[in-house]
This record gives structure tokens, sequence and C-alpha cells, in this order.
């Protein structure tokens, strides 16, 4: 079997996430972390752009990366959580500090 040191793979067991901007993927050596950040360069089509944020040893445990990734969720600098529908999103799905584009759209009038 061919050992590539450029593969790497989706840890899959992120299910109890429930956030779909975040992606871990195990290298040979390390754990990679990434972010979804989200830009509008058109008022209705967002833009995806994965960031790598953080890598750990590849050896660390499961409850090592999912203390890591529990502490990118609570980073403000990557994500805010909406007052209104609770969920957590980075940055660029959110109007200001305390709504999602969509709970101020619905609830606050604002029109994007």
């Amino acid at each position: 079997m061919e050992n590539n040191k450029n593969s790497s793979k989706e840890i899959l067991d992120l299910s109890y996430l429930d956030n779909e901007f975040i992606r871990v993927k195990q290298l040979q050596t390390k754990i990679k972390f990434y972010i979804c950040e989200i830009s509008w360069p058109h008022p209705h089509k967002p833009k995806k752009n994965w960031k790598k944020i953080k890598e750990i040893d590849a050896s660390a445990s499961d409850e090592v990366v999912k203390f890591k990734i529990n502490q990118i969720i609570k980073d403000k600098q990557f994500f805010l959580s909406c007052s209104k529908c609770l969920r957590v999103l980075p940055l660029g799905l959110m109007h200001g500090d305390a709504y999602c584009y969509e709970c101020a759209e619905n609830h606050l009038g604002i029109i994007y």
C-alpha cells in the first residue's frame, strides 16, 4: 500500500457539532482546523472561503479535538450566537453581534 504524506481525510464524526462552518482534516502528522469565512461580493450571493486557523499533532485524542473545536466555536473572532434563533454562525452571516441575517429580516424588518 502506498504511503502518501499529503493525503488527508476529513474526520467524519463531527455530527455532534451541528455546524457546517467548521472542518477538521487529519494528515499523517497534523490535525488541521478550518473555519468558513463568509463575504458578500454581491448582495445576494455570499462567497465562502475556508481558512486554516489551528493545527495540532495528529496523535491528539478525540477529546482534545473536540475541546479545540469548542474553543473555536466560542471564539467571537470567528463565530457569534444569534440571540433569537440561537444558531452559532460565522461573522459573515450576522447582522451586528446579536442577530443573524435571517432573524434580522424576520424580526427587525431589515431588508438585504
